[in-house]
């Protein structure tokens, strides 16, 4: 997650996480409060239809955001990991594939994303 938030770079005044179809824990979210944006729970969006399309936006404000999910973490060894998720902000704006992470010292790394055709 902080890895797709760290690199995101189209309009979002908030992002929104889903893990495995589902809201993370409070706990969870406490890891990114950090970063100047807030960071919710998916549920705290919704889709807005509009003229063009659709898009996400935060529901009690009505600020634009962007979901970002993860689905299934695959181990390969003690210190690789592949992470399947993707975004979705827009009608026109959304990707998946696999995140390949390494870990280094105490931390994960992403060293490569594998983009995937979103039906």
């Amino acid at each position: 997650m902080r890895y797709q938030i760290a690199n995101w770079d189209l309009r979002a005044d908030v992002y929104f996480v889903e893990i495995q179809s589902k809201d993370p824990t409070k706990e969870f979210l406490l890891r990114f409060a950090d970063i100047p944006r807030p960071v919710e729970k998916k549920s705290a969006s919704r889709i807005k239809k509009d003229i063009v399309g659709n898009h996400v936006e935060q529901k009690h404000t009505k600020k634009q955001g962007v979901v970002f999910d993860q689905e299934s973490i695959v181990r390969i060894s003690d210190f690789r990991v592949d992470v399947r998720g993707g975004y979705y902000c827009a009608s026109l704006c959304m990707a998946g594939g696999v995140y390949h992470l390494e870990r280094r010292k105490d931390h994960w790394v992403v060293t490569d994303f594998r983009a995937e055709i979103m039906a």
